[in-house]
Parts: structure tokens; sequence; C-alpha cells
């Protein structure tokens, strides 16, 4: 169990000693991630296995466990480059999650599975910023500085905000 990183582990909201702080639904604590339950969450059974979802997992993103689900899925698609629009949803619905980094490395370990990489973002977004990065051949179009935003155009409608900037 880890202490809560907006509530400091009260339970309490920030704004209020009477509401239950709402990243933790007012224990003050996180359980550990559950792996396996994520995997299972992020993808879905087919014909000879199992395939990483295109659309949002279909889990209650007010729990902990549909909130950390969301954000392992989005920041897959993020890393692998089939959206390197920035994954500020992912952020907010995650905030005051202690084990984010070892669910982002999580997201960045099936990126390099489902996708083939997990670099194609920080290359984007590196371009962005201005370094001047080589083609590298291994990347999705959506690593470069011109190239398209989504690999299909499958972004989820509570995330079309995304795009606009």
């Amino acid at each position: 169990m880890r202490q809560c990183t907006t509530c400091k582990g009260t339970g309490k909201a920030s704004y209020s000693r009477r509401t239950p702080c709402p990243h933790c639904e007012g224990k003050g604590y996180f359980p550990p991630p559950n792996y396996l339950q994520i995997v299972m969450d992020v993808t879905k059974e087919v014909k000879g296995g199992r395939q990483f979802r295109k659309s949002p997992p279909p889990v209650d993103r007010t729990t902990v466990r549909g909130a950390r689900a969301y954000y392992v899925w989005r920041l897959t698609r993020f890393h692998g480059g089939a959206d390197v629009t920035l994954p500020v949803l992912a952020e907010l619905i995650c905030h005051g999650d202690p084990y984010k980094d070892e669910l982002d490395n999580l997201a960045a370990a099936l990126a390099k599975k489902v996708f083939g990489t997990d670099m194609a973002a920080a290359y984007r977004w590196l371009g962005a910023l201005g370094y001047n990065l080589p083609n590298v051949p291994d990347l999705p179009p959506t690593a470069y500085r011109n190239g398209p935003v989504l690999m299909e155009n499958d972004k989820p409608l509570e995330e079309i905000i995304e795009l606009l900037g």
C-alpha cells in the first residue's frame, strides 16, 4: 500500500475536510496494481488469444481499477504511436495514484509488444520541442513532427478535445 499523492494519506479532499478524496476513494492509500487484471482489462478475447482494445476498457473509470486500466490503455497507445496527442484525460483520471511510474512502465512494455515501439510519442514530442532528429525506419508516421497524430481515425469521443489546440 502506498499513500495517495493528492491527499497525502488523509483520505480527505484538499478543498474540504468533510469530503473524501476523489482519487483514493477516501482511503488515503492505493493498493498495489493487479498487473494481470490491467492487462485483461486493456485486451479482449479473440480467436487464438487476446488482442489490445481499440476502444477504452469497459471498466468504470471512477474506480481505482478502472482508472488504472484506462491510464495503461491510453499510455500504451501514446507510447506506441497509435495516438500521440498528449494523454491529458488519462493523467487527470489517474491523478494521485502513487503507482503511476509502474503503470507507465507497464504501458511502455505493452506498447513494444502491441505496436513494436514505445518511442513514437517521445520522438514526436522531442521533434516538436525543436530537436533535430533523423528519420528512424522502425517508427510509425505518427512519430514525426509533420506526420498524423492518429494511426487510424479511432479517437474515442471523450478524447476529441485533445485534438483541439
